[in-house]
């Protein structure tokens, strides 16, 4: 499998059940509605394998791109423009 252009294959992290320090329970549903989500990097488009590596983390504009099942793993893919951090 090769990921086409200027798109990047994310395993989009899913976010764990936490208590803030008011004690509020924040869950995966509670998150849902933000607008920047983290994920690692699972593959990279032939135009931008020079920009990212496998395996870095980032955070990504969840309005753009789309859902893609891939061996049994929901995996999102996104163009370049909606990455906004690299850690």
């Amino acid at each position: 499998m090769e990921v086409a252009n200027n798109l990047v294959l994310i395993k989009v992290e899913v976010p764990q059940e936490k208590t803030d320090k008011l004690g509020l329970l924040t869950t995966a549903a509670t998150e849902e509605n933000e607008r920047y989500k983290c994920g690692e990097v699972r593959g990279i488009g032939w135009d931008i394998k020079d920009r990212l590596k496998e395996g870095d983390r980032i955070a990504f504009d969840s309005a753009h791109g789309f859902d893609i099942k891939i061996d049994s793993e929901v995996l999102r893919l996104v163009p370049l423009h909606s990455l906004a951090l690299v850690f």
